[in-house]
């Protein structure tokens, strides 16, 4: 959707939602739109629930510092929206999807899983030699 669309917020999971969304249900003379049928059936079932509910924190839209660590301890972001931080879990307001937390530190996440890997590949390697071999001598 294009930034200079206003957006309103789905009240049942807080989703973006443009302001002419066709999904909309009316409560106590206000309108609100809906970003998938499945929230506006679960609001018209509990509306009261969804409009008790105390607002998620403000969501900081900054960038990691350069040079510094990844991310601080509590801090989750969008994968989808890198620009998108907040202080503990919740959801992304511009997609909607769950936020990750922040991984600090400068190791590498997928070190294991690459030794894992290798350690196959030699043993595969190692295996399929003799194979070959067999299979392929008299043609030498």
């Amino acid at each position: 959707m294009p930034d200079t669309v206003e957006h309103l917020v789905d009240p049942v999971c807080g989703m973006r939602v443009a302001p002419d969304a066709p999904l909309k249900a009316e409560h106590a003379a206000q309108p609100y739109r809906f970003c998938s049928r499945h929230c506006l059936e679960r609001f018209r079932a509990d509306p009261e629930s969804f409009l008790r509910r105390e607002p998620e924190p403000a969501t900081e839209t900054a960038h990691a510092p350069s040079g510094g660590p990844a991310g601080e301890p509590g801090l989750y972001t969008c994968p989808m929206h890198p620009e998108v931080r907040r202080r503990g879990p919740g959801s992304c307001p511009i997609c909607g999807m769950a936020l990750e937390p922040v991984m600090a530190g400068t190791e590498d996440p997928f070190a294991a899983e690459l030794a894992e890997m290798k350690r196959r590949l030699w043993t595969a390697s190692a295996l399929t030699l003799p194979l070959l071999a067999v299979a392929m001598g008299d043609m030498l």
